[in-house]
This record gives structure tokens, C-alpha cells and sequence, in this order.
């Protein structure tokens, strides 16, 4: 499931939502003030190469995903 950050138009509170793809046209309201929140848009984390390490079972040096 996405996460989608929703923020308060009149307080500024923001919220990370858990939300299934069909239900995004779900309106999410405020818990502080009780307005409606707008989405706002994020980018996603993407996880790029691991750091090297040593592998704790043969004690060789792992560099990377395809190690």
C-alpha cells in the first residue's frame, strides 16, 4: 500500500496516510481542526546500493546487492 501525505490548509498539521489505490478518492480530515486535508505530493524513497560488510557466516567481504 502507498503512503500519501496529506497536510492542513489551516493549521499546517501534516499526516502519513496508509491507503489502498481504490480508496484515494477517500477525503482525510484533519484531527486537530476537523478540515479537510490535501494531498501532498512526495517522492518515493528508493534505496540504492548496501554499504560493503562482512559476511558473518564465511567472513568474506560483501560489497553490494549482487554479492
Amino acid at each position: 500500500m502507498p503512503i500519501y501525505t496529506y497536510q492542513c490548509p489551516t493549521c499546517s498539521r501534516k499526516r502519513d496516510v496508509f491507503k489502498r489505490i481504490a480508496d484515494i478518492d477517500r477525503r482525510e480530515d484533519c484531527a486537530n481542526c476537523g478540515f479537510a486535508m490535501n494531498r501532498q505530493l512526495s517522492t518515493p524513497m528508493v534505496l540504492g546500493d548496501y554499504p560493503g560488510y562482512e559476511c558473518p557466516i564465511s567472513g568474506e567481504w560483501i560489497e553490494g546487492r549482487r554479492a
